[in-house]
């Protein structure tokens, strides 16, 4: 389970509740935390990456990348996910990220990151530090 200064991160599989792999992941920038989430399926088609308690992230999209940011104050945090696959589609939710697979899965990766000191938009660090595609 992994805590952030948001609150508890939580992975759902068709509905029920998963253990996930927290793999500590290197950014260029300076970041409070920052994490690969990984998931594994026995046949699940909808893995769910839910930020327990939170509401009403902003979405934001890159190419084949989906985020969600969270931010209070001078903190910021962001869920991301690979989109715009041959084999799944991922869908921002209120409290997280989303992603059904086409066909059974094996395996899904969510990024999450989150800074202290955000200073406004133009601050892209927790944004792509969250890309499971970098």
């Amino acid at each position: 389970m992994l805590k952030t200064p948001f609150g508890i991160i939580r992975i759902f599989a068709d509905g029920e509740e998963v253990e996930y792999r927290l793999m500590p992941h290197a950014s260029q920038s300076p970041l409070a935390g920052c994490w690969r989430i990984c998931a594994d399926g026995a046949g699940e088609r909808e893995f769910r990456c839910v930020l327990e308690g939170s509401t009403g992230g902003k979405v934001s999209t890159g190419e084949a990348y989906l985020a969600v940011e969270f931010v209070r104050g001078s903190c910021i945090l962001t869920l991301g996910a690979e989109s715009d696959s041959d084999t799944f589609s991922a869908a921002a939710k209120p409290d997280g990220i989303a992603v059904t697979f086409y066909e059974p899965a094996a395996q899904v990766v969510f990024g999450v990151a989150w800074a202290e000191d955000y200073a406004g938009g133009g601050d892209v660090r927790t944004w792509l530090a969250a890309d499971p595609t970098l």
